[in-house]
């Protein structure tokens, strides 16, 4: 199970490369940090802290955890 609320849920210090590495396993799904990144538009923004990223692109951030969990439910 893997929950997207309202609120993006992005440490505003860190970035999305950290984020990803942070917060979530990626080692578990089949897909990688990059590629998630890559996937939801964040190549160019992955070393930079998350405080400086738009509101959307802090979204797709968050949204990038549905590609890199091991869930089967998204909610």
């Amino acid at each position: 199970l893997c929950f997207i609320g309202h609120r993006n849920a992005v440490h505003p210090a860190l970035t999305p490369r950290e984020h990803s590495r942070f917060l979530l396993r990626p080692s578990l799904s089949g897909c990688s940090i990059d590629s998630a990144l890559s996937e939801m538009g964040l190549s160019g923004v992955a070393d930079m802290p998350a405080g400086l990223m738009s509101d959307g692109q802090q979204r797709r951030l968050a949204l990038a955890s549905l590609l890199l969990s091991n869930a089967t439910l998204w909610l």
